[in-house]
């Protein structure tokens, strides 16, 4: 009887665990093959029966079991080994591999799932398996295009920034006293490691001032913090950065960055925005008076719609016009329109919400709770927002620059242009408009110094023109409604449901099936639309928004962020290494008044920040943590393209802290700078630095950015395109930067400017290279360091004496090779470039001795190191 009941129980357990190995299977199916088939397969073996390739299907298991044309079984239940699907994602035979295409190839993991798959008898369950499993939920929405989408469940780690804010408690972890490093502490220990000790005053303030100002600081004031022996010197410090003009200018580089800010059109026109400067003052003026988060958001959608009275409300509403955008007369108004409609859900999407939207435009979103419905939703929103250059007065706030000047030489350069169509032999058949459109260049810069701002208004659509850059309002707005249909395929030959204005249905709060909220009753009217939907974003029951600020921020001052995607909050973004603390700032954040100055000094004033960059045990990093996103050191990150830019005018006293006005023009390449540029057959201006030095000298953030022009030394280091919203930056390290930093004229003439003012300030080479050092390193040289330099300085002193600079004239014209319009014939036409004849040069090499170019040589080498370079 005993040996029965132990038999009984063996079978019994035995049957057990066969269950459990077969939900586990079914678990594996659900959860990883299908999402995998899906992504990988059914685009050429599933969803469009005309684009079935092979003649083989994957829809089901039936089909799967079949085989295409090649007549073999492509999968056997209980053995992978004979299963032919297997030779085809292990990549056997590249000639016959599956999926084709390398970049898409399957993980070893994912071929990983398929096998054990396979060997465990390929099951196909249906999706109700995983009603019972709690790892999985379903998501209401406001509709979707098929009943399976609808009724779709994701896993909750894959939906978490839809799931509602909590305020986790902090954690009570020995030797923490911030909330932040109370969370940071507890992974670390969780996972064994242990944490780099406080960084020097000396970097710590250097890396504060970069992080908050854009700006190394100088000897002088790293001295100054370092001797102030005060319990709440760092804090003080922090305080003071906080206030300074110079705040609000970092800040707007960031914020520019994501919005995609440019001061020329785009595309085949690419032609000037006048006005957009006003915009980026904006943003750099909200970021000074620390205006709260969720007022920012709501000007920029809806600025206008609040009180249009208020110049800043009008002007912030540039933001739905930055991206890229072109209309001509081959253009179809329809698809222009429908191209900017598509854009600022993007826009809108990526910004604020961390959301690329732009995935839900043909079809229910792959991985996300975001039907097409509310892709179109979002839409109706905007279908009204029409462009327009609204009259704003200037206000005694914004600085028009050198107004008088700059508009003489745009008067100067049209009667350049004048005298040189009198010299055309044959104005008709020769240059014609392929120069003469010249004039709409040099009338929307003379319209920078009017008072329009790059703005929108509501009313019915209305034909737009590239040519022309002041788009009036009409005087008689029909009070016309826009029919927004979700668009089959997203081809705008295809409406069909129409849909009215709403929101992201899935998102905690704003459910419009299973928890209406006054933020799902977006009126359909011509006026209030956009601010009802900017409330929305703005509302603190909205799961996304305080998210993806805190992570911005967190990411501005740890290089990543806790999600390290920053415009991408979904399945296929990066998970929180942290998200018990991302969401304790985000409540932190809102409850503190959506303050971004306070969340800047409440993560600073932790010990996670103040750590330095070198570890004990860097060993056990390498094995635990090889990411260090666990945060046991301070990690290092090179200085971004403006950083180096600014920083170096500041070093050698030449940075121009003049604030706002017209986008200035400073020196780029020269060989880019004077390139001919045809745009939609005419010849576009050369690019002209600005005359004046002081002009030149700004910092990059007042540098007029034409989207068919970069710097070559700016473009090297990262800094970003304007067409696609940059959530972080690149750090890439190639050969041309080293080039770019030892040979670009840039660097050369501020290695001059440097070397003069410090032969200036004593005769004494050894000071001069002390001096050199505390304004490079803000800090002394070593003896070694002294010894090599001076060696290095008395060799190029030798070499500069026997090799005296040439002198180079200025460039003054360009001649470009054209081709005319009319009749084929060739033809030369000579561009006067004006700014030239008053232009300030920066200091030559010629005119300064052998010792001041010899120093620069030295200054060069500095400019070099990693030490400037990098923020430790």
């Amino acid at each position: 009887m005993k040996l029965f009941i132990i038999s009984f129980l063996l079978l019994f357990c035995a049957s057990l665990s066969a269950e459990n190995k077969a939900s586990e299977i079914d678990l594996l199916f659900l959860k990883k093959i299908k999402p995998l088939l899906e992504v990988k397969c059914w685009g050429c073996h599933g969803e469009d029966p005309k684009k079935i390739k092979g003649e083989y299907i994957m829809l089901d298991r039936e089909k799967m079991l079949k085989g295409g044309e090649s007549g073999k079984a492509a999968i056997v239940p209980g053995d992978a080994s004979k299963s032919y699907i297997m030779s085809l994602i292990k990549r056997e035979d590249e000639d016959d591999a599956m999926p084709p295409k390398e970049a898409d190839k399957l993980t070893s993991a994912q071929v990983g799932w398929v096998e054990d798959w396979i060997n465990a008898g390929a099951p196909w369950p249906d999706e109700k398996v995983l009603e019972n499993d709690t790892s999985f939920v379903k998501v209401d929405v406001s509709g979707a295009l098929s009943d399976d989408w609808a009724n779709r469940r994701y896993k909750i780690e894959d939906i978490w920034s839809f799931l509602p804010v909590k305020k986790h408690p902090v954690p009570q972890v020995k030797g923490a006293s911030h909330p932040v490093d109370s969370f940071i502490l507890e992974k670390m220990h969780k996972a064994g490691l242990k944490s780099s000790s406080r960084t020097t005053k000396e970097r710590l303030i250097r890396r504060a001032y970069l992080d908050l100002t854009g700006l190394q600081p100088s000897f002088e004031e790293i001295e100054a913090f370092v001797n102030d022996k005060s319990k709440n010197a760092y804090e003080k410090l922090i305080d003071s950065l906080l206030a300074s003009p110079r705040y609000g200018e970092r800040q707007a580089r960031i914020w520019l960055d994501v919005a995609r800010y440019a001061d020329s059109s785009g595309y085949a026109n690419d032609y000037e925005r006048p006005n957009t400067w006003r915009y980026r003052d904006y943003v750099i003026r909200s970021f000074n008076a620390d205006k709260p988060y969720d007022q920012f958001i709501k000007e920029q959608i809806a600025g206008d719609e609040i009180d249009q009275s208020v110049a800043d409300n009008v002007i912030a509403t540039g933001f739905l016009r930055l991206p890229t955008w072109e209309h001509t007369a081959m253009s179809v108004p329809e698809v222009t329109r429908q191209l900017f409609l598509d854009d600022v859900v993007a826009s809108v999407g990526e910004t604020f919400l961390g959301q690329p939207l732009g995935c839900a435009k043909c079809h229910d979103h792959k991985f996300d709770p975001i039907p097409t419905k509310d892709y179109y939703r979002i839409q109706a929103v905007f279908a009204d927002t029409q462009f327009t250059e609204r009259e704003v007065p200037f206000q005694p706030y914004e600085n028009l620059g050198e107004k008088d000047l700059n508009l003489d030489l745009i008067e100067e350069k049209i009667k350049l242009l004048n005298e040189a169509k009198k010299k055309t032999k044959d104005k008709s058949d020769q240059a014609g408009p392929t120069v003469y459109k010249q004039y709409r260049y040099f009338l929307r810069e003379k319209l920078r110094y009017k008072p329009l701002a790059f703005a929108v208004y509501n009313g019915p659509f209305r034909l737009y023109d590239s040519n022309k850059a002041d788009q009036k309002i009409p005087k008689k707005l029909k009070n016309k409604l826009a029919t927004v249909s979700i668009l089959t395929g997203g081809s705008i030959e295809s409406p069909g449901e129409k849909v009215t204005p709403g929101v992201l249905s899935a998102v905690h709060g704003s459910n419009d099936v299973a928890k209406p909220t006054s933020f799902n009753s977006i009126p359909n009217k011509l006026k209030g639309k956009r601010l009802a939907f900017a409330n929305w974003v703005a509302s603190p029951e909205n799961t996304l928004t305080a998210r993806v600020i805190v992570n911005r921020i967190w990411q501005q001052h740890f290089s990543k962020g806790i999600v390290a995607t920053p415009n991408s909050f979904g399945k296929m973004g990066a998970k929180p290494t942290h998200p018990e603390l991302l969401d304790f700032l985000a409540t932190w954040f809102v409850e503190n008044g959506w303050s971004i100055k306070k969340l800047h000094k409440f993560i600073m004033l932790s010990q996670t920040y103040q750590k330095s960059y070198e570890h004990p045990d860097r060993n056990s990093l390498a094995g635990k943590d090889p990411d260090n996103k666990l945060l046991a050191f301070f990690p290092v990150r090179r200085q971004e393209a403006e950083m180096i830019y600014d920083s170096l005018l500041k070093m050698t006293g030449e940075l121009n802290l003049e604030m706002g006005g017209p986008g200035i023009f400073p020196e780029i390449n020269w060989e880019v700078a004077v390139q001919s540029r045809l745009v939609m057959g005419s010849l576009a201006p050369v690019y002209q630095p600005s005359v004046l030095k002081k002009e030149r000298h700004r910092r990059q953030i007042y540098a007029f950015v034409k989207r068919s022009i970069s710097d070559p030394l700016l473009e090297v280091f990262n800094k970003p395109g304007t067409e696609l919203s940059c959530g972080r930056r690149d750090e890439t390290t190639i050969t041309p930067q080293a080039f770019s930093l030892f040979n670009a004229e840039f660097m050369h003439n501020r290695s001059l400017a440097l070397a003069k003012r410090l032969t200036t300030q004593t005769n004494d080479e050894s000071k001069r290279i002390k001096s050199l050092y505390q304004a490079v390193y803000g800090r002394q040289p070593s003896e070694k360091e002294l010894a090599v330099s001076l060696k290095h300085l008395n060799k190029m002193k030798a070499y500069h004496l026997k090799n005296p600079p040439v002198k180079k004239e200025l460039i003054t014209f360009v001649d470009a090779d054209l081709v005319s319009e009319k009749n084929g014939e060739a033809f030369t036409w000579r561009q006067e470039l004006n700014n030239m004849r008053r232009y300030e040069r920066d200091l030559m090499p010629w005119q300064v001795d052998e010792s001041v170019r010899a120093l620069s040589e030295l200054c060069l080498v500095l400019f070099n190191s990693n030490e400037f370079l990098y923020v430790y």
